[in-house]
């Protein structure tokens, strides 16, 4: 419900936090410093997935996957789409031993998502 693009026309604006290479697969990493609640045990399980659900996260990493994924296919010219990683969603306020949420999508979703963006350009 929050979501609103009856004004959109076009563009999106965002930072991806950290864009980073390990064992020739790629990632991104997002810090999040939302409150949960007073200790580690709030940033795990159904309270992560309702914050990442709330503050529509989900859509955040998809939009920055397909934005890597498109810039690692024009600057690399061996790039095939499984070097992409996947993303990560780091809640500091839980860490080190909570508040670490990490997602691949499926290929034919990020796919989907790119071919959505250049119909709308």
């Amino acid at each position: 419900a929050r979501l609103e693009f009856d004004s959109l026309k076009g563009f999106l604006k965002g930072f991806i936090d950290l864009t980073f290479e390990h064992d020739g697969r790629w990632y991104i990493a997002d810090y999040k410093s939302n409150w949960l609640g007073p200790d580690a045990s709030y940033y795990g399980g159904e309270r992560l997935l309702q914050a990442l659900a709330g503050e529509h996260y989900y859509l955040q990493y998809l939009i920055y996957l397909v934005a890597l994924r498109r810039f690692l296919r024009q600057r690399l010219a061996d790039f095939q789409d499984e070097q992409l990683g996947g993303a990560f969603y780091l809640f500091l306020r839980g860490m080190p031993d909570a508040g670490v949420y990490f997602a691949r999508p499926d290929d034919a979703l990020l796919d989907a998502l790119d071919r959505l963006f250049e119909e709308g350009h």
